[in-house]
């Protein structure tokens, strides 16, 4: 946008609906180098000029963007959404190079970034509506209309970088999935998550109108060299199905993984964790699940296995890791890391669903804790989960967003040769987060607690909150130093208690030697 705000401006689509432009939330990324700062941010904008190659500015009047409804049978509210990225190398952060990458003739949404650790490849990926965003079924977490309901013939596009450069990856968009059909029962493609390891590239997301299944979604899952992705060498091509990795008679969603190449795995073959929410097809949105895991593992003496390809996934049996769903329970928000062979996964889980649920038992009788279970095996053995919240029903709050998170890996000064104090990566500490919820109908949001351990779990210590602050904290991201002593923690908070409309970010970082006294 020639260095413009790509919100606050106003614009009117091809169908002369005249609005004011605004943004979804960004994402960032940065490699762990350190000969120079590469920042990618990415977003998506209602700021969607028809050329986007052109140095666009002001407002403007498109023959391509779309419009649609966002509550359906509804009047016109809603301006398609196209990507943006903000792209800098400057160790001052003051010099930013802004790109549009696409032009709204679809509606784009849930995008995510990933690189490399040495800063050589970087890849995007979204999802497109070519019918809008669709407002959400109204069941489960969230606010709706997050990508999650799809038309028929959406799909996941990609767009691949050796370099930081907006440019180059509007160069290098692909579609990745193969929904080119638009009747109603097509396929439609949601939630696409992105990693990277060397060279490769590993994309996933979920799929309703799977081959061979039933009403439910299943999860597709694709790898390929970051450069060369296989499913569209070529711009205007097709996409491809890739390998459904799911129990197609099943409902299967929110699929997240974790990869780790050999260098970080000398003794385990485990290269790949994919983990993901399922349970019977339901009419129902926001239906009970439980958590599934399966895993890639490299084979030396088999052609072609990575322990990243989709016959490499194939090979290894789906496990469930909660077993809640047949006695009435749930599992949900599913998070994990691996090294080597040592995997930490988290999760939030009742053993009543019905009564942990406001709207069918007022006042509840259930809860949701934050669960945590390991495996030092690469995932073939498993410990018994945890119970790490321990909420009482008489409270009347559950948990939610748990995050858990490893130090990175160690940081060589480049003048010394060495790494600075507090630079040496200790695989023994991770830190796990969690926030609370009123259980209610007005789901009003709690505190912000914070652990850490430093023997890969076996003990934790003392939840702390993350301020003195009683109500009003959610979304918390964690961020440590390689040695583990140092924790930063951001997370949104209500300045007006009860307020969503006022929420700001905050801040805190403490010592390992003071975290058991809390963060003030």
């Amino acid at each position: 946008a020639a260095g413009n705000k790509t919100g606050g401006q106003t614009i009117t689509t091809a169908a002369s609906f005249t609005t004011t432009a605004d943004n979804n939330k960004p994402n960032i990324f940065a490699p762990p180098t350190t000969n120079g700062p590469k920042v990618i941010v990415t977003w998506t904008s209602a700021y969607c000029p028809q050329d986007p190659t052109l140095p666009n500015s002001g407002p403007y009047t498109s023959g391509v963007q779309g419009q649609s409804a966002l509550v359906s049978g509804g009047p016109v509210d809603h301006a398609y959404y196209c990507m943006w990225t903000a792209i800098t190398t400057d160790p001052a952060l003051a010099t930013w190079t802004v790109t549009q990458l696409t032009n709204g003739l679809r509606d784009a949404i849930g995008d995510v970034i990933a690189g490399n650790a040495t800063g050589t490849g970087y890849a995007l990926a979204w999802q497109e509506d070519p019918a809008g965003l669709q407002p959400g079924e109204g069941e489960g977490p969230g606010d709706g209309g997050s990508g999650a309901t799809v038309s028929p013939g959406t799909n996941i596009w990609y767009a691949f970088s050796a370099t930081p450069s907006g440019t180059t990856f509007r160069t290098n968009i692909r579609q990745a999935s193969d929904n080119n059909a638009m009747i109603t029962g097509s396929p439609g493609a949601s939630r696409p998550n992105l990693l990277m390891s060397g060279s490769t590239a590993a994309l996933a997301y979920e799929e309703t109108a799977c081959t061979g299944g039933s009403s439910g979604k299943c999860i597709v899952y694709h790898s390929f060299p970051f450069s060369a992705p296989t499913f569209s060498t070529t711009p205007g091509a097709a996409g491809e199905s890739g390998t459904t990795i799911s129990n197609v008679a099943q409902n299967a969603r929110r699929v997240r993984f974790v990869l780790q190449g050999a260098t970080a795995a000398p003794t385990s073959s485990l290269r790949t964790l994919l983990l993901w929410r399922e349970s019977a097809p339901s009419l129902v949105g926001g239906a009970p699940a439980d958590v599934i895991i399966r895993r890639g593992l490299a084979n030396a003496s088999a052609a072609g296995s990575s322990g990243f390809t989709g016959a490499d996934i194939l090979i290894d049996t789906p496990r469930n890791l909660t077993n809640v769903v047949a006695t009435g329970g749930n599992a949900l928000a599913q998070r994990a890391f691996i090294r080597d062979g040592f995997i930490a996964l988290a999760f939030d889980l009742t053993i009543d669903a019905n009564g942990a649920n406001p709207e069918v038992t007022n006042p509840p009788t259930a809860t949701y804790d934050l669960y945590l279970t390991r495996s030092v095996d690469g995932g073939a053995t498993w410990e018994s989960a945890r119970n790490l919240s321990n909420l009482t029903t008489k409270d009347l709050k559950i948990v939610v967003e748990p995050r858990i998170v490893a130090t990175p890996g160690t940081l060589i000064n480049p003048v010394t040769g060495v790494p600075d104090q507090g630079d040496t990566q200790n695989p023994n500490v991770f830190f796990i987060s969690y926030a609370t919820e009123s259980n209610d109908l007005v789901r009003a949001a709690g505190k912000v607690y914070v652990s850490r351990t430093a023997d890969q779990g076996a003990t934790l210590e003392p939840f702390a909150p993350v301020s003195s602050v009683e109500a009003g904290q959610s979304e918390a991201q964690l961020r440590a130093t390689p040695d583990g002593n140092r924790l930063g923690v951001l997370w949104m908070e209500e300045q007006a208690i009860g307020n969503d409309l006022s929420k700001d970010a905050m801040f805190v970082s403490t010592e390992a030697a003071l975290f058991a006294n809390g963060f003030e």
